[in-house]
């Protein structure tokens, strides 16, 4: 049980490193030449949404089974 807490913690905070990681590189690329339209924005953020919201659920569902056990 201690081992499934500290993997879902594990988890969870690679995952913000990585994000954190990915956002500095993708400030430092320069500019596209291509302007990403606002239908190409929006299937991007809710991709994005998606994954995350994914990373977090399962997170808290590990961690739910967990504690409730």
């Amino acid at each position: 049980m201690l081992f499934t807490l500290i993997y879902s913690l594990s988890l969870l905070w690679g995952g913000l490193i990585l994000m954190l990681v990915f956002l500095h590189v993708c400030i430092d690329l320069p500019p596209a030449k291509r302007r990403r339209t606002l239908t190409g924005t929006i299937v991007s953020g809710a991709i994005n949404a998606a994954l995350i919201g994914t990373a977090v659920g399962l997170t808290v569902f590990r961690l739910y089974v967990f504690l409730s056990t």
